[in-house]
């Protein structure tokens, strides 16, 4: 009975340090969209003054107006941006959930070291230990201040699909795959590939206009 509840808890620490090692990679993978989206949006605003500058009376006012108007509206992007991301702290986030997921992986190994070690009949000794390797899992998920979310623990069955299916009999769909896949690459960036999207749509329809310039 103790055997199959020091497995169980091998497999909880395997399994949240797994799901947070996901995490700290989908936010890290955040960070880095949040600081090229906020670099791009700085070039682009610079780009739309080059182009006033250049081709303004050219434009026509219409034209004139709504680069203008696009231009504030990418100046107001770059202050909300970078207000977000320095008050999420993914950056922080993903470096503090790393750490956790490191030190619940040394965990994980010793406790299948001591399940090893057990042999027959469990003494008072071996029974003790087992709730001191409980108390130091509890102890060590509870030292990161930040969690990981279902997201990442539904990523990390999808990876490891082949276990659950022949442990539990776990089904595991294409849709389910292709859902879990992309939510997991798409939930913390989809804001910042739209941004990057419309900027693009809207300089490519500025170009070709300044193109068709006599």
């Amino acid at each position: 009975m103790m055997k199959e509840f020091l497995d169980s808890l091998s497999k909880s620490a395997w399994e949240t340090s797994c799901a947070r090692y996901n995490s700290s990679r989908r936010l890290k993978i955040r960070e880095i969209f949040s600081t090229i989206s906020i670099a791009l949006i700085g070039l682009s605003g610079i780009a739309l003054s080059l182009m006033q500058s250049s081709f303004g009376e050219t434009f026509g006012k219409n034209l004139n107006n709504l680069v203008a108007a696009f231009s504030i509206v990418l100046s107001m992007l770059l202050i909300i941006i970078s207000l977000i991301e320095w008050g999420f702290a993914a950056g922080a986030k993903s470096e503090a959930l790393f750490r956790n997921a490191e030190l619940l992986n040394e965990h994980e190994r010793k406790i299948i070291l001591f399940g090893k070690k057990l042999t027959g009949d469990l003494s008072q000794e071996d029974y003790n230990k087992i709730d001191a390797l409980r108390e130091e899992y509890e102890k060590i998920k509870s030292t990161c201040g930040f969690n990981h979310s279902p997201i990442d623990y539904e990523f990390h069955k999808i990876i490891k699909k082949r276990f659950y299916i022949s442990k539990n009999t776990e089904h595991f769909s294409f849709l389910r795959d292709l859902k879990g896949r992309l939510s997991y690459y798409l939930c913390s960036i989809w804001g910042y590939l739209l941004i990057w999207g419309l900027v693009v749509c809207f300089f490519y329809a500025v170009i070709k206009k300044v193109i068709a310039l006599p």
